[in-house]
């Protein structure tokens, strides 16, 4: 995640890698037991909140935020999630 920057073009082949790694998680984030895994990679939850600002690879925010609205149906990733910065 350290490679992607705010500013870093979609057409990168680091932001097509964590494009398509945020839509994996987007979908596995649908199962209870994937959000239960979450929890012993904390800073999963910080690459995913992180991946949110690539205001230059649209298609990586978006399913970051598809990945945040499904696992912030967990109560104890709610925590990681703010402590990561999701609400601002």
């Amino acid at each position: 995640m350290c490679v992607v920057q705010p500013t870093t073009s979609q057409h990168e082949p680091a932001a097509i890698i964590v494009t398509n790694v945020m839509r994996t998680l987007s979908v596995i984030s649908q199962f209870e037991s994937a959000r239960a895994g979450f929890l012993e990679l904390p800073s999963l939850i910080e690459d995913i909140v992180h991946c949110t600002e690539l205001e230059r690879v649209p298609a990586a925010v978006d399913a970051a935020l598809q990945s945040i609205a499904k696992v912030s149906v967990f109560p104890e990733l709610q925590h990681g999630l703010l402590k990561a910065g999701a609400l601002w």
